[in-house]
């Protein structure tokens, strides 16, 4: 795939590498949105015509074999028709992925906010009204999976009276199994709508407080590349991140996603073998456009290895591994204060927390291990919307008391404090 650029066309600032919006005016980058436009032609494409190739291939099987009597015929048959919906499945998912990089001068793509609620333009829901449509699409989707039980359990006894032979236990057990997955994906919906009705009402309300201009796109988050370009955590191969928002934070352009990442490996060996899963880090993770261009990196790893570098401060020396290309220039971004809030609000809030400070950006990762912004499991806060916006509010108290103590730091955001200068 063509590389992605980083200059805005229409300003001429310099983004992230991969960047799909610039930083600084908003508008999308269309080199790289014509990058997305046409990788995702290339998926839809590929997979319509799969799902084409299933259609033909069940067509043939059906005419060519014959004697539809036969459990090689229902089996195969199944499996043909199984893949056309699979496929018919993805190819829908990619033409809708595929619209979201159509590029126009006059828009601003990628990011683009949507309306209030998301929904059209629709006004929110209150409290009340959001309490019945949760209730609502939860008791859907518990209604279609126990519906679905019985079309399992029937489906399997189909088949499993069928025998060797084609009959019409065959086509039923077919027919049930196809509606049984159609009742587990309308689940799956009805459970997403649950989702998109809380994070539209609530976590939208409790954002707008702490974020100017927030935008809020639940589906995505800060990207692969970058979080690998931190080099904060080391011996993870998955990543999976969502709810990104940006915004503005007392002058300050800011970021934020939950991402999760984790180290999948195998043990055992043969027939013995068994994948494991690992999470390196849960949490939020913050980006802060800073004032000015870094002159040196400066990363902090909680409980991690020790660094290259130290500080006169012995407590923060403990907790964090300091590395840096430029030690003497390090006492400008670590100040005292920052340390010694770091260090007692690290504790305060039962998460370890990691800094990068790279070029014009302060990235901070939190790890403490749960998603900030889902529906809550708990059945209380679940009935009563305000506990849940309280809740994300004291996640976000916790992020912009960081951010306060970060802009108190003239050197990152008003200084002149320039590579000589550092090394005096």
């Amino acid at each position: 795939m063509k590389e992605l650029t980083d200059k805005c066309e229409h300003c001429g600032n310099l983004n992230r590498s991969g960047a799909l919006h610039c930083d600084i005016c908003g508008k999308g980058l269309s080199a790289n949105l014509a990058v997305m436009f046409k990788k995702y032609t290339r998926k839809t494409c590929v997979r319509f015509i799969l799902c084409g190739v299933s259609a033909i291939v069940t067509a043939v099987m059906i005419i060519a074999l014959g004697d539809t009597s036969s459990a090689l015929f229902a089996i195969l048959t199944f499996l043909a028709f199984g893949s056309f919906l699979v496929f018919l499945s993805s190819g829908i998912s990619s033409l809708s992925a595929r619209s979201k990089y159509r590029y126009s001068d006059n828009a601003e793509l990628a990011l683009e906010e949507k309306p209030e609620n998301g929904e059209s333009g629709k006004p929110r829901l209150n409290d009340e009204e959001l309490v019945k449509s949760m209730d609502h699409y939860s008791k859907r989707m518990r209604n279609f999976l126990l519906l679905s039980l019985p079309i399992l359990a029937a489906a399997i006894v189909a088949f499993s009276i069928t025998g060797e032979e084609f009959s019409v236990y065959s086509s039923a057990g077919i027919v049930l199994t196809i509606i049984f997955l159609i009742l587990v994906a309308k689940a799956i919906i009805s459970g997403g709508k649950v989702t998109e009705v809380f994070k539209v009402n609530v976590v939208c309300d409790a954002l707008a407080g702490a974020v100017d201009g927030c935008v809020y796109r639940p589906e995505l988050s800060i990207s692969r590349q970058r979080i690998e370009a931190t080099d904060l955590f080391s011996g993870w191969n998955k990543f999976r991140g969502n709810d990104y928002i940006r915004g503005m934070y007392n002058g300050h352009q800011i970021e934020i996603s939950d991402i999760h990442l984790e180290e999948e490996y195998e043990t055992g060996s043969g027939d013995n073998t068994e994948t494991v899963t690992r999470t390196i880090f849960q949490g939020p993770w913050i980006t802060c456009r800073l004032g000015r261009k870094l002159p040196a990196v400066v990363r902090l790893r909680e409980g991690s290895d020790k660094g290259n570098a130290e500080t006169e401060n012995v407590a923060f020396n403990s907790k964090y591994a300091i590395n840096t290309d430029d030690p003497h220039y390090m006492f400008y971004v670590l100040t005292p204060h920052f340390m010694e809030y770091i260090t007692a609000a690290d504790e305060a809030a039962k998460a370890r927390t990691f800094f990068y400070f790279a070029g014009d950006t302060a990235h901070i990762a939190i790890d403490n291990r749960h998603d900030a912004f889902e529906v809550p499991a708990n059945k209380e806060a679940r009935n009563n919307p305000a506990i849940a916006r309280e809740r994300i509010k004291s996640e976000m108290k916790y992020i912009t008391d960081i951010l306060d103590v970060l802009l108190l730091n003239k050197n990152l955001f008003d200084g002149n404090i320039s590579q000589s200068q550092s090394n005096s």
